[in-house]
This record gives structure tokens, sequence and C-alpha cells, in this order.
């Protein structure tokens, strides 16, 4: 009996043992990505209907340009704490950069918030949101373009061909945030984006990165 006790016993423990390490490994299920996958489902069902369609689709464009596009320059891009990789010259310019990537951040969160749920804001309300959110998305990467723009090999310990590599990844971000013309939005061949971005917050107003 005793011999017994403790087989179910060790199996049990087994058992424990293993769910709390598949609940360990499994990817949290975040509030971003219940709301971009709300905003991917709502883009196929509303393809026919292009203007309703408009605020999520630029929210999906800047959203890829900023954290897909430039997450490699980062360390911890999506946390609340982010920061650039890079040497740069300027610590000033660093700093702004690591705390505006952070409020993007949260500026993403609530954007898709609104976008997912229905009758939060009329549609004409949404794209006017999402035209200004698309703005400081630019806005930012347009300063992180200058300040990568500004580093030579002796200041910063890369190669040109890093350099000019790191600006390229920038500058094809400021190319899709630019295509994101609203009036030119079209749904026919739209896919669902094969990752979803976990992120955090609530959105704020950020200004360029002050020189003086």
């Amino acid at each position: 009996m005793k011999k017994i006790f403790l087989i179910t016993s060790l199996i049990l423990i087994i058992i424990i043992i293993g769910f709390w390490f598949f609940h360990k490994m499994s990817p949290a299920i975040t509030p971003q990505a219940t709301s971009d996958a709300k905003i991917e489902k709502m883009i196929q069902e509303n393809s026919s209907n292009q203007s309703s369609n408009i605020p999520a689709l630029t929210y999906i464009g800047a959203r890829d340009a900023l954290q897909s596009g430039t997450d490699s320059l980062f360390s911890n891009p999506l946390g609340p704490n982010p920061e650039i990789k890079i040497r740069l010259a300027n610590l000033n310019d660093k700093k702004l950069i690591n705390t505006k990537r952070a409020e993007l951040n949260k500026l993403l969160q609530d954007w898709a918030k609104l976008i997912a749920e229905p009758g939060s804001l009329s549609n004409s309300s949404l794209q006017s949101l999402s035209e200004e959110n698309r703005k400081i998305v630019l806005d930012y990467l347009n300063d992180l373009s200058a300040a990568i723009s500004g580093l030579s090999p002796e200041d910063s310990g890369l190669t040109q061909t890093q350099i000019d590599g790191y600006k390229k990844i920038v500058d094809d971000a400021q190319t899709k945030v630019l295509t994101l013309d609203q009036s030119k939005i079209k749904t026919d061949n739209y896919s669902a984006p094969a990752r979803i971005i976990d992120t955090s917050g609530k959105p704020k107003l950020i200004e360029g990165i002050n020189r003086n």
C-alpha cells in the first residue's frame, strides 16, 4: 500500500511539474495581442468596405514600420525600458530616443484598443486619430534617422558599412510610414502578419529631439 501511495504521489508531482513548465513556456496573451487579433479579423470581415478599414490598416502599417522595422536596433524594444544598442555621440539624444520608444509602445496599445472596440469612436474620429498617430511615429523615426546619420566610425565604434546598414533600416521604416496615404489604402490583397506585437500602456504625444 505504501509503495502504491509513493508511486501515485510521484506521478502527481510529475504532472504538476509538467503543467507548470508548459504554462511557463507558453507565451502570455496580452491586451495588445488580443486587440491585434480582433483588428486583423475586422479587416478580413470588412474587406468590401475600404473606408472602415483605413484606421486599422494605418495602425498596422505604422506598428510594423516601427516595431518590425526597428526592433533590431534596441534591447528590450517592446518592454517598458527599451534601450538603443548603438552608441550615440549625444547622450541626451540616446535618453530621449529610449524614452520616446517606450512612449510609442504605449501609444500603439491604446490605438489598437480603440480600433478593436466597435463604437469606441466614430470611423471619422478614428481616421483623424490614426493620422495623428501616424505622424507621431514618423516624427520619431525622423529623429532616430537624424541621430544615426550623425554617427561616425570614430565616435560610435562602428564601421561605415554598419552605420549605413542601420540608416537603411530606419530609412525603410520611414518610407513605410510615409506611404500610409489613407486615401489610397487598399484591402484587396491584405493578409494578416505572421506575428502579433506585444506592447503595453497608453498613448502619449511626444516631441522631437531638442538639439539646441
